[in-house]
């Protein structure tokens, strides 16, 4: 495995490509990052991601980092101090307090995981974000009954079809730059025909051609509810293993890309990224895989949106090069 910094060389080569090195600020703030020089085995696990949000209606993109292996830790502060302005006003606080509560509530073992995120829209400040994620597949963060009590401190309400019960596996909160917030969660199964059947009526739609385009095994799901006045929005994402599948055959590398792009297609949105498969084509020292795939409905058109999430590593450097891919 290379070390920690190519992983972050990578993933923030393809921010630039995304956003042309327009968000100096975020890209600063990541480099700053203190970083170890090297891993052990059971430590190497994804600490940064790059996604699309691939919609004709809002695209965006967004780099998204965990606090893993951070040598001196990361909060909300970091992203305060550089997004906070008389011009941006973002929820500080109340993010604050639902991390509280989150914890408070926390299931026993391992302490959920903060993950930080900024989005892009090319115009205007990012909308911010923060999840509070489990660290263990099916380990969860707290209950849909505890959720619900800091969900109504935000003036929003939990779906009835979800039982006070239920594990939520990722609570994440939008911070906007007017002083408005979103609330959403995701609850975790390993396969499309769990998610069915714990969620609620009328996901076929979404999760028949995310069963049909990306079959391949090894995943997990999420059924990501985005919480609103209504009905709320709702999505389905696939969750890949990013560190096996860059680095163990190359049968697996292909087969990962091709069951990303396969969801890309049935949504009607593999053209979003030809520029981008190009740009990684031609940078044969980055090895890029993608780390979830996301399908919605378009709240505004009605018609299939798909984000794409991806993770890389700098291989380019004598230090930083990985064993060759087999197979």
């Amino acid at each position: 495995m290379p070390p920690p910094a190519a992983h972050r060389a990578g993933c923030l080569e393809i921010l630039r490509f995304f956003d042309k090195n327009e968000n100096i600020p975020l890209l600063h703030l990541l480099e700053a990052q203190p970083l170890p020089a090297a891993l052990a085995p059971e430590e190497q696990a994804l600490k940064y991601d790059v996604y699309r949000a691939l919609s004709p209606d809002h695209p965006a993109w967004g780099m998204t980092w965990n606090a893993r292996w951070s040598v001196a830790g990361q909060d909300i502060n970091q992203l305060e101090n550089i997004y906070c302005s008389e011009e941006m006003c973002y929820p500080w606080e109340a993010a604050r307090s639902l991390s509280r509560r989150i914890a408070a509530a926390a299931l026993p073992g391992p302490a959920p995981m903060q993950t930080l995120a900024a989005a892009f829209t090319g115009a205007g400040p990012p909308r911010l974000k923060i999840y509070l994620q489990e660290d263990r597949w099916g380990a969860g963060v707290c209950r849909a009954a505890a959720l619900g009590a800091a969900a109504a401190a935000l003036g929003l309400t939990l779906p009835a079809w979800l039982p006070p019960e239920a594990v939520i596996g990722v609570v994440a909160m939008d911070l906007l730059p007017d002083g408005g917030s979103g609330l959403r969660f995701y609850l975790g199964r390993d396969t499309v025909q769990g998610l069915i059947a714990s969620g609620p009526d009328g996901l076929d739609p979404l999760a028949a051609p995310l069963a049909a385009a990306s079959p391949l095994s090894g995943g997990w799901h999420y059924l990501t509810v985005r919480l609103r006045e209504g009905e709320p929005r709702l999505a389905l994402n696939k969750i890949y293993n990013p560190v096996q599948d860059a680095f163990t055959t190359r049968d697996r590398f292909h087969a990962c890309w091709r069951d990303a792009l396969g969801l890309l297609r049935a949504a009607g949105r593999e053209d979003d990224v030809r520029d981008l498969i190009r740009f990684l084509q031609a940078s044969p020292h980055l090895r890029a895989v993608p780390t979830a795939t996301a399908i919605s409905t378009s709240p505004v058109s009605g018609g299939l949106e798909a984000d794409l999430y991806l993770t890389a590593w700098d291989l380019s450097a004598r230090d930083l090069s990985a064993r060759p891919l087999s197979g």
